[in-house]
């Protein structure tokens, strides 16, 4: 115990030395032990004087060193000209140094080359570049922010509104300009044409290469430069002068305004040719834009063909900014156009459908006579497939115990056979010039004949003719009237009174063979999927689709199908027959 005592009494003294020599301040008068030894002490050298690093930039902090006027103009001369008229209003330093105009000139020539032409007389750069770049009417109180284009015949940027206010022509000029013979030759002219469109400022030998003639030219002037000239004539003329007086001062401002005329239309053919550059970038930009949305388009999981993708709303907006594109860009198109591609895969079927339609009734018209011909014996080959079919489809109708409404005994069995006839390979269809063969109305029309007429009459045992109006038209200015149609009746009244809808103008020619006008081109129609016409239970839709694939709606069998209708084929054929999708009871 008394060794551990001496142990820390023996620290705690060693603590309490070092603590006082740390507090302790050095006596210079005293020499040091080094100097007692002998030893010269070394002079203590002091730290050089740190260097004050360069400004740091930064978004967080503001820029506390102060910059000299000389280099916010430098600064200032690499701005463009849209971007100093904004700061321009931030803040009084920007103000006081945007407010000569060498800064403007530098800026001007940094934007658009050093042959950009200089400001006409009695506009400052500043003004000038207001006039090349600004947004919004000059007019005092107008509100129109969105106007741009400048009419350089009058040194405005003036909306549509107030260009009509603030210009004179014709008669008016006239009025309001004193001495108006002499003193119109002084002031800046404008051409307009006889549609109220401007064209160009002066008076060109030949129309530059930009502008766009309309019809014949008229002048007009600015309210403002009448206003001016009046004043400086009204001054002028106080003095009284003479008549040689008076004819050399005009002669003085015409040569002026000549001048300065030619100053102006320097200016509008560079504004105006530099449009044309930027319409054309623009222009480029928008293609290479379309060039990259297809080529993705064309990698996606499921490509997308680039007619699809051209119909797509998203597509079509999106290929009008002129911008870079970038993966960006189409990540953000793309659920968009996946969205949009069903609909667009429609209108692309029915578009190439359409054209289908012309291409193939330009055939028939082309070849009437040789289809006519060809036709009469009725033994041609498409003639005799058509009538097979329809035995077929018959023979399916009388082979069920159900049955089918008479009203829908004409819509069942037409539409039957087409769908029959579509299932079949082309490889076995009849073939002509044009291709495989493609139904033809006069292919209905025999069908209708030579089979559906008969079993009407064996279902009805009635007159013919009243017995067959089983059909309604599908017009919009029919929807209201109860008269009911046999089916070349009914196409005979679609052709005469529907032939002109859009529904109709490719199913129908406006000029066929048939002798006179009125008869309906049986032999130049393609009979289409959905044909025009209505059972007696149904309802017109808002708009007729001759390709549409509508489902038809058979009303419940309340007729049957009499014996002798059922004796009218000896033997039903097994054959069940391609009715075609979306058939319902």
């Amino acid at each position: 115990m008394e060794i551990i005592f001496q142990v820390n009494t023996q620290a705690t003294f060693e603590a309490v030395k070092n603590k006082r020599k740390a507090t302790e301040v050095p006596d210079d008068s005293q020499p040091t032990k080094k100097q007692m030894r002998g030893r010269p002490a070394k002079p203590t050298r002091k730290p050089p004087p740190r260097r004050k690093a360069p400004t740091k930039l930064r978004k967080d902090r503001p820029v506390q060193a102060s910059l000299s006027m000389d280099i916010w103009e430098a600064i200032l001369s690499f701005c463009t000209l849209d971007r100093l008229l904004k700061l321009r209003g931030i803040c009084s330093t920007f103000h006081s140094v945007l407010a000569s105009g060498p800064v403007w000139r530098k800026a001007r020539y940094n934007q658009f080359g050093a042959t950009h032409p200089d400001p006409p007389i009695g506009l400052t750069e500043m003004q000038y570049a207001d006039l090349l770049v600004g947004v919004g009417c000059q007019a005092p109180g107008c509100e129109a922010k969105d106007t741009r284009r400048t009419y350089w015949g009058f040194r405005r940027r003036w909306c549509e509104v107030c260009l009509v206010r603030y210009l004179s022509k014709g008669r008016q000029a006239k009025q309001d300009l004193l001495m108006y013979d002499q003193a119109c030759k002084c002031i800046p002219e404008a051409k307009y044409d006889s549609w109220g469109h401007y064209q160009w400022v002066g008076h060109h030998e030949q129309a530059p290469a930009w502008a766009a003639l309309f019809s014949s030219q008229s002048v007009a002037y600015s309210k403002f430069d009448i206003q001016d000239m009046n004043h400086r004539i009204q001054q002028f003329m106080s003095s009284s002068p003479t008549e040689e007086v008076a004819d050399a001062w005009f002669e003085k401002q015409e040569a002026t305004n000549f001048a300065y005329v030619k100053q102006l239309q320097k200016v509008e053919q560079w504004v105006e040719q530099d449009r044309k550059w930027r319409d054309r970038d623009r222009a480029d930009m928008r293609e290479k834009r379309a060039d990259f949305f297809r080529k993705c388009a064309s990698q996606m999981n499921t490509p997308l063909d680039a007619d699809v993708l051209s119909l797509c709303p998203s597509y079509d907006r999106s290929i009008r900014i002129s911008k870079i594109p970038s993966n960006k860009s189409w990540q953000k198109l793309l659920p968009k156009v996946e969205d949009e591609r069903a609909e667009a895969e429609i209108v692309l079927w029915q578009k190439k459908r359409k054209e289908s339609h012309s291409r193939y009734r330009t055939y028939l018209k082309d070849n009437y006579d040789d289809t006519v011909e060809r036709r009469k014996s009725l033994k041609s080959p498409e003639q005799r497939l058509v009538l097979d079919l329809a035995e077929q489809i018959i023979s399916d109708l009388l082979a069920d115990l159900i049955g089918v409404h008479a009203s829908d005994f004409v819509n069942v069995i037409l539409r039957g056979v087409y769908y029959a006839y579509q299932a079949i390979d082309d490889d076995r269809k009849p073939r002509n010039r044009f291709g495989p063969y493609r139904l033809i109305m006069d292919d209905a029309r025999l069908l209708y004949r030579q089979k559906v007429l008969p079993m009407i009459e064996r279902i009805y045992d009635a007159d013919r003719k009243a017995s067959a109006r089983l059909l309604k038209c599908p017009g919009q200015s029919c929807r209201r009237t109860i008269e009911t149609y046999e089916f070349e009746d009914l196409m005979q009244h679609i052709h005469e009174r529907h032939r002109y809808l859009n529904a109709y103008q490719h199913l129908l020619i406006s000029d066929h063979l048939d002798g006179e006008r009125e008869v309906f081109p049986w032999f130049c129609t393609e009979w289409p999927r959905n044909m025009p016409m209505l059972a007696t239970h149904q309802t017109a839709p808002q708009e007729w689709d001759i390709d549409e694939d509508a489902p038809y709606c058979m009303l419940s069998p309340i007729k049957y199908l009499s014996k002798s209708s059922r004796a009218f084929h000896s033997t039903p054929v097994a054959f069940k027959s391609n009715m075609g999708p979306n058939f319902h009871q």
